[in-house]
């Protein structure tokens, strides 16, 4: 539990400089589409489960091609033990607005004004699998779909807390069957 709680501690002391950055750079979190409300909520929630309905259909897919793949496994494998549901909660909660603040947020806003809507796509994607490695390669089967849904969404409403709201609920989901009674 050590482990994942050091992300509570790490992902905010890290974001506080780049937001602190970005708004130097003239940067706010409207610029950003970061407007927390009750639609843009109810709208994360349909996007987490489609998001979960795709993640679910890929890994049908794959394992239906490789049997070997065995059942689908978000955290690849990682986790040990048991966390308290605070722990769990902290983390569905910081993680996804520390990743989409700077994957999506940043990251496409910046090379969308710059390079394009299809360059900012596969960038996002692209970092997004790079810092899930750690999971391994099965982890893709996952990733990928998220972060194409995420991106597409995204690029096309430029609005950034449904990302957040679905983004928790899959973290949610990955980590809740890890809550010790």
């Amino acid at each position: 539990e050590a482990g994942r709680r050091s992300l509570l501690l790490f992902e905010p002391l890290v974001l506080a400089p780049v937001l602190l950055f970005l708004w130097w750079r003239g940067w706010s979190l409207r610029r950003i589409g970061l407007q927390p409300g009750a639609v843009e909520t109810l709208i994360g929630i349909g996007l987490y489960l489609v998001t979960f309905m795709v993640v679910q259909l890929c890994w049908l897919v794959a394992t239906g091609l490789l049997p070997e793949l065995g059942p689908m496994a978000e955290t690849g494998g990682l986790v040990a033990g048991h966390f308290r549901l605070a722990t769990v909660l902290a983390i569905s909660l910081v993680n996804p607005l520390y990743e989409e603040l700077l994957v999506s947020g940043y990251v496409m806003t910046a090379v969308q004004e710059r390079g394009g809507t299809s360059l900012a796509i596969n960038l996002s994607l692209a970092i997004r699998l790079l810092y899930h490695l750690y999971q391994g390669p099965q982890a893709a089967i996952s990733i990928i779909p998220i972060g194409l849904s995420f991106a597409f969404y995204y690029a096309w409403s430029g609005r950034l807390w449904p990302l957040v709201v679905a983004h928790a609920g899959l973290d949610f989901f990955a980590l809740e069957g890890y809550v010790g009674l």
